[in-house]
């Protein structure tokens, strides 16, 4: 594993499983399926508060003195940063018939210690650079007539140095001032799935009917705003708000 990596990242990871007993490893009630399984820990000891970070299904039954090797992905958790341990345990939920379990952890060293010599190293993790979504510009009518459709036009970009990867939402929201708070009301919204790269940008449209009740002056935001399946966008990465001036109006009161 490298010596350093960065949260949200998949990393790859092989190790080998030797039954160095005597008898046959078989699993409970003759299934003969056990995991193995990823952990990251703040100590090279295995226990309770170590978060699992992925289970790796194993089928036997594993003869005496036999041998198996895997290679599986897994990813390091989002906002999370620091040195670590990460920890493959064999058999994690003891289905097998194994009684010597003291040698089922293993510590999985970094690329500079590949073979365990010396004592057990950490492995760095950094937090992956967060994007920021940022509303460019808005083209919308001056003014439309309430509970008709009315149209606009939007261009957002990642202004920050990571990738943004998954679902967001870009909402739009009408207000009676130059501040947007939580008495404003959402107007319309438009759904993203998307990767989006440092500096890159998409333009959208959507078609939206003005609220029969409304009329008066107002300024319209948009805000894109990322979800929880936004998978690079963390707590440290931003949104702006792009006020649209010359105010929304209706052409005629109700």
């Amino acid at each position: 594993m490298p010596d350093t990596i960065f949260s949200g990242q998949t990393v790859g990871l092989q190790w080998t499983v030797r039954n160095n007993g005597s008898s046959t490893a078989t699993g409970l009630w003759n299934f003969y399926t056990w995991n193995d399984a990823a952990y990251i820990s703040s100590d090279s000891i295995w226990s309770g508060d170590d978060a699992l970070l992925r289970d790796f299904p194993q089928s036997g039954p594993l003869l005496s003195g036999a041998t198996y090797i895997d290679n599986k992905t897994f990813q390091i958790p989002k906002d999370i940063f620091g040195n670590y341990y990460m920890l493959l345990v064999t058999d994690r939920a003891q289905y097998t018939n194994d009684n010597l379990r003291a040698n089922n952890v293993q510590t999985v060293y970094p690329a500079a210690n590949p073979y365990g010599d010396g004592p057990v190293k950490t492995i760095h993790i950094k937090l992956s650079p967060t994007p920021d979504l940022v509303a460019n510009s808005m083209t919308v009518p001056t003014a439309g007539l309430a509970g008709q459709p009315v149209k606009f036009y939007w261009t957002v970009t990642n202004m920050g140095p990571g990738l943004a990867s998954g679902a967001w939402t870009d909402k739009f929201y009408l207000s009676t001032d130059i501040a947007l708070d939580n008495s404003d009301q959402v107007f319309a919204t438009k759904a993203q799935n998307r990767m989006l790269a440092a500096g890159e940008f998409y333009t959208d449209s959507v078609e939206f009917a003005i609220p029969a009740s409304l009329s008066g002056n107002y300024i319209l935001f948009l805000k894109p705003m990322p979800t929880t399946t936004c998978l690079n966008t963390t707590a440290k990465g931003t949104t702006r708000s792009l006020p649209f001036c010359p105010s929304f109006s209706r052409s005629s009161p109700i």
